[in-house]
């Protein structure tokens, strides 16, 4: 019985590693409901290294478990990890699930998210120039938002030569990461800034000053035609105003003299 509280107790935290969460950009603007990007247990998302033999085979939020794509991976303890390596003879798991990091995306906060997958396992690490396992495996997977893409794509995958090398990059386009309110390609996220608030109360308390002193002039006064707007003399004399600021504006900035006061 204790064996399998056990077992429970360290499986609940990978189930609820299982899972794309919301998140909140870096700068707190937008955020992003990810959970579009993780796939079934028998799903994946699969690419190859440009022109090399190499494969990818990996899930988002959740341990890769497609056995149709993981060949010799199945001899790997399954629910561990989330990313592997293809090679024409050997399976090689990059990034642990439990290691997962989400950020921000490559161009911005707007523009997507990055998720890290790091391998801390010592039998699964790169070997350093010592021939000796140290390095760990990081897998980037950069997620752009693309409104057209409702079934995320893989785009490209790339890992650089040393000593960069057992640094994995994935790039994705998809529309599940576009944050709530953009629809990818730019702009902003749709929500109403201070400026707009502004704009709204004043065009709205414009009108109503206009409509109320019109009718109050029609109704009270019994003014008809131009002579309804309300306050005539002071919309008659602006433009004159104006004049008069810019010219003594003017003269204030070349430090003319002999500017009269109306």
């Amino acid at each position: 019985m204790r064996s399998v509280i056990l077992m429970l107790v360290v499986a609940l935290p990978m189930m609820a590693l299982a899972q794309c969460p919301t998140y909140t950009s870096s700068d707190g603007k937008y955020t992003y409901d990810l959970s579009g990007l993780t796939l079934g247990k028998t799903a994946s998302y699969n690419g190859n290294e440009g022109t090399t033999p190499n494969k990818y085979t990996f899930n988002l939020c959740a341990s890769n478990t497609d056995a149709s794509h993981m060949g010799t991976c199945t001899a790997v303890p399954q629910g561990t990890f989330a990313v592997f390596q293809l090679t024409s003879s050997n399976c090689i798991p990059i990034g642990q699930t439990s290691q997962q990091v989400i950020s921000d995306g490559q161009d911005g906060p707007d523009s997507g998210v990055t998720i890290t997958y790091t391998n801390t396992l010592a039998a699964f690490k790169c070997k350093d120039s010592g021939n000796n396992p140290t390095i760990n495996r990081v897998a980037q997977i950069y997620v752009k938002c693309d409104a057209s893409k409702t079934t995320p794509q893989v785009t490209g995958i790339t890992e650089p030569p040393a000593p960069s090398k057992c640094h994995y990059n994935i790039a994705m386009s998809a529309a599940a990461a576009c944050p709530k309110g953009k629809g990818g390609g730019g702009g902003s996220d749709g929500g109403i800034t201070g400026g707009d608030i502004f704009l709204i109360i004043f065009f709205c308390g414009f009108a109503v000053y206009f409509a109320v002193g019109v009718l109050v002039k029609w109704k009270v006064m019994n003014a008809s035609g131009v002579e309804m707007v309300p306050n005539i003399d002071f919309w008659r004399e602006l433009p004159g105003l104006w004049i008069d600021g810019v010219k003594y504006a003017k003269a204030k900035i070349l430090c003319q003299s002999g500017y009269s006061q109306v």
